[in-house]
């Protein structure tokens, strides 16, 4: 599991410990060997590490209930940059993870920056993807790859009538590997394409290239690539209002608005 120190790897996260915990275990708390091996990075700047990031997470409220299967079930998993070979990770934490048996690949991490340069947009969202779709052919026993996506990778609008499909968005008369290519190169053919074809940014330009490469590059697991949408407050779980660490867009717009230090948003 990848972006746990993000709003929806760590929203998967609670989930998955949740169901965890709701299944009827005997009273000698027999948990199942689930394990969830969960990337993360040492932040040098705040000197911390990984294992530092995730206790911070564990040690949140929100995971207060289960912290007995998070201690049962939570796996560390130190990585460097998921954009670097192997996901940056050492000889002898491979080997950790070959020996685990891993089933299930679950990519959350990204950077919703809409801002960002073409070339750092694509290294961010399309590059750690493809290394841990590498890394997951390796291992046998890995079955599905679970790709965190956003809703708005089709850049036209649907209707009532006609609805966006659940369909890879067509790239025309491109080709997924040549636009990656691009972007990371001179980009005048990714610039052109996304010109061409009105993406309005390039964080869902960049998404909406990983989703062909991804399913292109799909040979042997089941592939599911989930859409979000706009990130808001929880209704429910893991408490009404719960955000993460800080506030999503539409959240600080609303908190703008109640707060009157905004009077008048375009529409």
């Amino acid at each position: 599991l990848t972006g746990v120190t993000g709003y929806v790897g760590r929203s998967f996260l609670f989930h998955f410990l949740r169901e965890i915990a709701m299944c009827d275990y005997d009273v000698a708390d027999n948990i199942p060997k689930h394990k969830v091996y969960v990337l993360s990075r040492a932040k040098e700047s705040k000197n911390l590490s990984a294992a530092d990031r995730l206790n911070l997470i564990r040690d949140e409220p929100m995971f207060a209930p289960l912290r007995k299967q998070w201690e049962k079930i939570v796996v560390t998993v130190h990585s460097g940059d998921l954009q670097d070979d192997k996901c940056g990770m050492s000889q002898e934490t491979l080997q950790m993870l070959a020996d685990a048996k891993i089933t299930h690949v679950v990519h959350c991490a990204a950077d919703v920056n809409f801002n960002r340069p073409l070339a750092e947009s694509a290294g961010i969202n399309i590059s750690p993807v493809l290394k841990l779709q590498a890394l997951a052919k390796e291992w046998p026993t890995c079955h599905r790859l679970v790709h965190c996506s956003t809703a708005f990778v089709n850049p036209g609008c649907g209707t009532p009538e006609t609805p966006m499909a659940e369909d890879l968005y067509s790239l025309g008369k491109y080709d997924p590997q040549d636009l990656y290519d691009s972007m990371r190169g001179d980009q005048q053919l990714a610039l052109e394409a996304k010109n061409e074809m009105a993406f309005p940014n390039n964080y869902v330009f960049t998404k909406c290239v990983a989703e062909h490469l991804v399913v292109q590059n799909n040979k042997r697991m089941a592939l599911k690539i989930v859409r979000p949408a706009i990130v808001g407050p929880a209704w429910v779980l893991p408490e009404p209002g719960w955000n993460g660490d800080k506030p999503s867009t539409i959240s600080a717009l609303f908190l703008l608005w109640g707060t009157r230090v905004l009077r008048v948003a375009p529409l």
